[in-house]
């Protein structure tokens, strides 16, 4: 790691944070100098990284002018986004960031490479946000649908792992003890707190970042978002109403011209398979038997630690490094 980029984790001791490890490491980007940042309490923890190990240090005490960062990843929730990427971003770093703190900012892109990647305007020292895991999948199958035939609704139940809810209830799930844990050989019809309007935040997530990954600040959407016992890969039911009919072939068709998705026209796929997969898989493409010939029902899975978080932050990173005439430090 002679040459490259000046790269810094923040959260790397978590479950997405072990993600971003892995995926760098897999797909060889290119870092000359890899920093590892968590809370205090991680301060002084070794992770490995391609054969080298590396120490975590806080990122409270971290000095983001003296180390000059070309990208960071942070993922480590709301608050430390919010505290520490403008810090970061002033020092002139590219900061994409997996929480949803600055997803609705109006002047932040958020950004699912193959279906908005053109909204991307790379600069040094800016803040690139990370779609909800739950929403960036699914936006791989309306995306080629709003292209051939618009999109009047959709209506669409997520069922997702408990990796998506961080390292704390993956392990009570493994625990030999799990049955004393409501997730345990059941389901929670609630993620994240309740709005005034009866939906959660993470079914509102769906809505407000959907408008603003496809372009479409009307678009019509209802979820419902309920937590499984599954441990990797979010899994949805997804009903769209098009403003044109839209036949099953023809619906395979523009799927099946969609870069990131993996499209079966028999069968379906579990979470289990999809795991550690780098595609979203959409499966059960057929005619919905409510809005008819202008309705299209489907299932769709996604690995929520790759797709739904390190690997499309990845992504948006090696979109950067093509970007032309743009250079990092």
């Amino acid at each position: 790691m002679t040459s490259g980029l000046k790269v810094a984790i923040v959260g790397a001791t978590g479950v997405v944070g072990n993600a971003f490890l892995r995926v760098l490491e897999q797909r060889r980007f290119p870092i000359r100098q890899l920093f590892l940042l968590a809370s205090d309490r991680s301060h002084g923890q070794s992770l490995s990284f391609a054969e080298h190990e590396y120490s975590v240090t806080s990122v409270a005490s971290f000095d983001w002018d003296e180390h000059k960062i070309d990208i960071a990843f942070f993922s480590a929730g709301n608050d430390i986004s919010r505290r520490y990427a403008p810090i970061a971003r002033e020092a002139g770093c590219i900061v994409i960031d997996n929480s949803s703190a600055f997803r609705y900012d109006a002047d932040i892109p958020l950004i699912v490479p193959e279906v908005n990647g053109d909204d991307l305007s790379p600069k040094k020292g800016m803040i690139i946000a990370n779609p909800n895991c739950s929403t960036l999948q699914m936006s791989l199958v309306l995306a080629p649908i709003y292209r051939a035939a618009g999109i009047k609704r959709v209506i669409v139940a997520t069922y997702q792992a408990v990796s998506g809810a961080g390292q704390g209830l993956l392990d009570t799930l493994r625990e030999s003890h799990s049955s004393l844990s409501s997730i345990h050989a059941n389901v929670i019809p609630q993620i994240d707190v309740l709005e005034d309007n009866g939906y959660s935040r993470e079914e509102m997530k769906m809505l407000w970042e959907s408008r603003k990954i496809l372009r479409i600040p009307d678009l019509l959407l209802s979820a419902t978002a309920v937590r499984v016992p599954v441990e990797n890969g979010h899994s949805q039911a997804v009903v769209i109403e098009t403003s044109i009919p839209l036949s099953e072939s023809e619906a395979y068709q523009c799927l099946e011209s969609q870069r990131g998705l993996t499209v079966l026209k028999e069968g379906w796929v579990t979470p289990k398979e999809v795991s550690g997969q780098d595609n979203v898989v959409v499966s059960r493409v057929r005619q919905d038997l409510a809005f008819g010939e202008t309705g299209l029902s489907c299932w769709i899975v996604g690995d929520n630690l790759l797709k739904g978080a390190a690997l499309n932050a990845v992504q948006i990173a090696e979109r950067l490094l093509d970007a032309v005439n743009f250079s990092f430090r």
